[in-house]
């Protein structure tokens, strides 16, 4: 296995070191083209770091992630598609819209080629006992979720200057809808397509960004159940977590703070009215999700598997994201059920 981790900025660094966990430093390269960066890594790493994209697909990578800007996601990714026979793994957002990656979408399913978008919070602590028990049916019909995730944007890459970073440029891909397009793709996971979304999104000034900065978001799914999401760049004490209530109970989780990070799951059961305590604590080094992330990307890899998160499923919640954007601009509920059907994505 030969990987290949194009941009190496916060992000892409921490790939390139949980890849050199795993691989001979002879099988990693990386591609930077900012010459500070790539110093600064060079030091860090002993990894052959290329200057743009297309010297190092000529190494011939088995697998390419993408660690850019949300802006350059698309056109690294057909470049990669086009040019060599890597597999790809991007990092969210896949893309800005859905128009701009629906060529890519349609470039994987003629190809049938394989491409992983990245969804570290899935192997979250907090999430995964969530998820274990909604599949498995033991909440019988979920009839609504509740997920928020507060941050205060300075506090997120502290060796930067914020508004220099994609997060807080709209030409860039920022926003907190796009930044946090982990809560979208939780509430799909847990309650299914959508069928038409409500937001009310606010740039507050207080950061001196052109991005919403934070924003409240009510959607109804296929099936009935309602997710209803809050996301913002301004809380100062982190905090992020869910509520799934169904026929059968409910599931809670709660986190707060960072590094470290206080977690609180719990499942109020319908029948014993009883609460039981599923974890609590403080959440593992958060490195550990991106590496069980990296885990299940090299198992289907190896084993010639479906990628877990693909495409299509990333396309249906930038369906989300852009629906929000619409409806905070209109003051409207917007449909999303009939877009997604005319761009073949939720059915």
């Amino acid at each position: 296995m030969k990987a290949l981790i194009c941009g190496l900025g916060s992000i892409g660094k921490r790939h390139l070191g949980n890849m050199l966990k795993i691989l001979d430093p002879h099988h990693v390269r990386g591609v930077e083209p900012n010459p500070a960066i790539s110093a600064a890594c060079r030091q860090a790493y002993p990894v052959c770091i290329h200057e743009i994209l297309a010297e190092g697909l000529q190494w011939e990578p088995d697998l390419v992630m993408i660690c850019t800007p949300n802006h350059l996601h698309v056109s690294q990714s057909m470049e990669v598609l086009s040019t060599s026979s890597a597999a790809l793994f991007i990092e969210k957002p896949v893309g800005r819209n859905v128009a701009e990656v629906l060529p890519l979408h349609d470039k994987i399913e003629e190809t049938g080629r394989f491409a992983w978008v990245a969804c570290n919070l899935r192997y979250h602590p907090g999430v995964r006992p969530l998820r274990a028990l909604v599949e498995r049916g033991d909440l019988g019909r979920i009839f609504y979720i509740r997920s928020h995730f507060a941050h205060y944007l300075p506090y997120w890459r502290p060796d930067q200057d914020y508004r220099k970073t994609y997060s807080a440029q709209a030409a860039m891909g920022g926003g907190i809808l796009l930044d946090d397009i982990h809560e979208f793709d939780l509430a799909l996971l847990m309650a299914g397509p959508p069928l038409r979304v409500a937001c009310m999104a606010q740039n507050t000034g207080s950061l001196e960004t052109d991005v919403e900065e934070t924003a409240g978001i009510i959607c109804e799914h296929l099936g009935g159940t309602m997710s209803e999401i809050h996301m913002d760049y301004l809380r100062k004490d982190k905090s992020r977590g869910m509520e799934v209530v169904g026929e059968g109970g409910t599931l809670t989780w709660q986190s707060w703070g960072k590094n470290p990070e206080a977690v609180l799951v719990t499942r109020f059961d319908a029948v014993t009215r009883r609460r039981e305590i599923l974890f609590e604590g403080h959440a593992e080094d958060p490195n550990i999700a991106y590496e069980m992330q990296r885990d299940d990307l090299m198992d289907c890899l190896k084993d010639g598997a479906a990628s877990k998160s693909n495409v299509r499923h990333a396309m249906d919640a930038l369906l989300l994201v852009e629906g929000s954007k619409e409806s905070s601009r209109s003051g409207q509920f917007v449909s999303i059920a009939g877009r997604a059907e005319n761009r073949g994505t939720i059915g």
